[in-house]
């Protein structure tokens, strides 16, 4: 919920890559914190924490440049809303979504009981999506259906030529739970930190598709130049910080 309202008020761009950076940070520093504190120390613990650090600042300078284009010459491209309350609510939903690595993280139980059943390993931990995502449903079914009543906008759905985009709302949602359902496996193979490691290189591949979707839909045509620096800034410390993560789990 608070992820669509965010991205709404900021725009694709900034709003995910709030959303993301703030959700692949909360969600690999807390496992490795609670799960892992002897390892804070260790080489494969500073790398990780190196990389968390980058990843926060190339969502810091990819929020500046949102700043910057926001005083841009062309206003009508930024959503018309508060800047400050969009940032807010973007912060509060990235906070949110890194719960859904900690219950990744805190799930074990949830996991061995799906082994037991006759589940492969490699695919136990997709047992958890299921009691993660399905609430996260019917809360925002109960929302769609408010939003519906108050604006009497339900029949639009249902409007002629609206295929097109029911297609498209169904890919989404298929390609996006295909991205958890591959993360299991692979953090299960990233050893010890694999929840951390894992967590923070699937977010900030996601931030930078958002940005590289953001730019290729016109989302910044015609932003000061300053901007689409500070944006290509922040999408290469992201790169360099999936490198610092990968890194951290070699030898």
């Amino acid at each position: 919920l608070t992820f669509g309202l965010g991205v709404d008020m900021l725009g694709l761009a900034l709003g995910f890559t709030v959303i993301i950076g703030l959700a692949a940070s909360a969600g690999s520093l807390i496992p490795l914190l609670v799960l892992r504190p002897e390892k804070l120390f260790e080489r494969e613990g500073l790398l990780t924490v190196l990389g968390l650090t980058l990843v926060m600042a190339g969502i810091g300078l990819c929020s500046w440049a949102g700043k910057l284009r926001s005083e841009g010459p062309n206003p009508s491209l930024v959503p018309q809303k508060s800047y400050a309350i969009g940032l807010t609510v973007c912060v509060v939903s990235g906070l949110l979504s890194s719960c859904g690595n900690l219950g990744f993280a805190f799930g074990s139980e949830v996991v061995m009981k799906a082994i037991q059943e006759g589940a492969p390993e490699t695919l136990a931990g997709n047992a958890l999506w299921a009691l993660i995502t399905i609430p996260l449903f019917f809360f925002n079914l109960a929302y769609t259906i408010w939003l519906f009543s108050k604006r009497r906008t339900g029949t639009l759905f249902f409007a002629k030529g609206t295929t097109h985009y029911w297609m498209l709302g169904a890919t989404m949602g298929l390609f996006w739970i295909a991205g958890f359902v591959c993360y299991a496996p692979g953090a299960r193979s990233l050893g010890a930190l694999g929840v951390s490691i894992g967590w923070s290189i699937m977010m900030s591949a996601m931030v930078i598709t958002a940005n590289l979707w953001g730019l290729l839909t016109g989302e910044w045509r015609g932003t000061p130049r300053r901007a689409l620096e500070a944006l290509a800034g922040g999408i290469a410390i992201l790169i360099v910080a999936i490198c610092v993560v990968g890194y951290a789990n070699q030898g």
